[in-house]
């Protein structure tokens, strides 16, 4: 059985909350990099569930994460421009004031064949998070199985 955590059997997943167009850009293979001002602690590899926020609110995907790019703001930009699916204005508005620029390189993207509503996620005991936080491989591998199903 194919779960989310893969072959290296890492121990927990990430979700990701963010907005439906840019969860549709990462669906879609227009956006490969997700832009974060703090960094989650997860090694390449580690699996993530793309969950759209409001007016979406479902699970709708989910990826491996490759790499975590920590630079200033000015040079993650020079790094990911093409990759990250926003404007120089709407990056410059989400970094204004950060140290700090995060961004989380994103592949093998998977578009949920069926997506897991809000109120599903909550009756797993889930709580989407305003920008991201960390499940057990348990509710993981649960969350990999209602998107497979269809």
């Amino acid at each position: 059985m194919e779960t989310l955590l893969g072959p290296n059997m890492h121990e927990r997943c990430l979700v990701l909350s963010i907005k439906p167009k840019y969860v549709n850009r990462i669906l879609a293979g227009t956006k490969t990099v997700e832009l974060r001002r703090t960094a989650p602690d997860l090694e390449p590899g580690a699996p993530v569930l793309l969950y759209s926020s409001s007016p979406v609110k479902a699970a709708v995907g989910y990826a491996t994460l490759q790499r975590i790019d920590t630079l200033s703001p000015s040079g993650l930009w020079a790094e990911v421009a093409a990759n990250a699916g926003v404007t120089r204005a709407e990056y410059r508005d989400y970094f204004r004031g950060a140290d700090r620029a995060h961004g989380l390189q994103l592949l093998n993207v998977v578009q949920a064949s069926t997506v897991v509503p809000l109120e599903r996620m909550r009756l797993l005991g889930v709580e989407p998070p305003q920008s991201w936080r960390y499940l057990g491989s348990d509710v993981a591998d649960t969350f990999l199985d209602l998107m497979r199903a269809g």
